[in-house]
């Protein structure tokens, strides 16, 4: 890493600080070494935070070391990523140079760059450079505009720009910073964005310190403790789980569960009004209905009282009449008998006479 070499002492120390390290206690070849490491551990977690997982899937099952780690693991892009990074950090050089070319190739296309080469040894060089370079732009991307403009002037570049990201790239190139091509650049957010999925590790790393990423562990409750990348992969791994803590998760207080009770209890209320109202309407519609049937029923309760009064009548008047014919039968007999009875007894008073 040419531009470390290349800058003085004083803004070695102010880099190798700003990283939590005790410059007084380093010397000079050991603060590069350090910053050297940083940048190109940098370079893995951008190239690889942008892979799919199927491309992740596909290099992980190459990696006895990391296949073995992951068999009691579920396969999210997080887990994978994770070990990945773990593998190739260690050893960088010795990870490529022994990688396959379909896996070296997954590397360059993220980059967004064509392979020169179909030998896996040049394959292989070319990927480790991109990587490095990737790394010591981003890492160069962290600081402001007016401390990245001191080191263009020690490494007697020109700078015309107030761009960080153009001047970021410039130094990685050891180029003026206007000559600088930004077609394979990974970027990331000027703004700061809110931890939550879709942040990239680049967003994070570039605006928040390790305090606020602490702080965000405790209160998500995970683990606070390890150094700025590690606080960061944790956090990305727990929001790739969907906010989901797994065993880096720590306990959280029981206090928190009693809450969900009261928030039921407020369900339970706001139903029981649209229940009581439901049961209302029902009885209304009940009532109504009744009402409406019953000037029915009493309609039609008269007309049967009608009908049969009528049949009565009839019936009676049926009588009567029979009982008049019979009446009125009756009476011519009784007079044709009697008429006799007088003559006879005429004719019996003649006869004593």
């Amino acid at each position: 890493m040419k531009a470390f070499k290349s800058v003085s002492d004083e803004s070695l120390d102010y880099m190798i600080e700003k990283d939590n390290f005790d410059a007084e206690k380093l010397t000079k070849r050991k603060k590069i070494e350090i910053l050297s490491k940083e940048a190109t551990s940098m370079g893995i977690d951008l190239v690889i935070s942008q892979m799919k997982v199927a491309t992740l899937n596909s290099i992980a099952s190459q990696e006895p070391d990391v296949q073995a780690r992951l068999e009691k693991k579920s396969r999210t892009k997080a887990t994978l990523s994770k070990y990945l990074r773990e593998l190739i950090v260690d050893n960088p050089k010795g990870f490529f140079e022994n990688a396959s070319v379909e896996t070296l190739e997954h590397f360059l296309d993220v980059i967004g760059v064509e392979a020169e080469s179909k030998k896996r040894e040049e394959l292989a060089d070319q990927v480790i450079e991109l990587v490095k370079w990737n790394g010591v732009q981003a890492y160069f991307s962290r600081f402001d505009v007016s401390f990245l403009k001191g080191l263009m002037e020690e490494l007697n570049l020109d700078c015309t720009t107030d761009s960080t990201q153009k001047i970021a790239t410039a130094i990685a190139d050891m180029t003026d910073a206007e000559s600088t091509p930004m077609d394979n650049t990974i970027t990331f957010s000027k703004k700061k964005l809110p931890i939550a999925q879709g942040v990239t590790y680049q967003d994070i790393y570039q605006h928040y310190y390790v305090e606020e990423l602490v702080a965000y562990c405790e209160e998500e409750g995970l683990v606070k403790s390890g150094n700025k990348k590690e606080l960061i992969h944790r956090i990305l791994e727990h929001l790739e789980n969907d906010g989901v803590t797994n065993e880096n998760a720590k306990p959280k207080n029981k206090a928190k569960k009693s809450d969900s009770k009261p928030e039921k209890s407020k369900a339970k209320t706001a139903e029981e009004p649209e229940k009581k109202e439901k049961s209302e309407k029902s009885k209304v519609a009940k009532s109504k209905s009744k009402t409406v049937d019953e000037p029915e029923k009493e309609t039609s309760e008269k007309s049967n009282k009608v009908t049969e009064e009528k049949t009565e009548k009839s019936k009676s008047k049926g009588v009567e009449e029979k009982s008049t014919k019979a009446a009125t039968a009756e009476v011519p007999k009784k007079t044709k008998k009697s008429t006799p009875v007088v003559e006879e007894e005429s004719m019996e008073v003649e006869d004593q006479s």
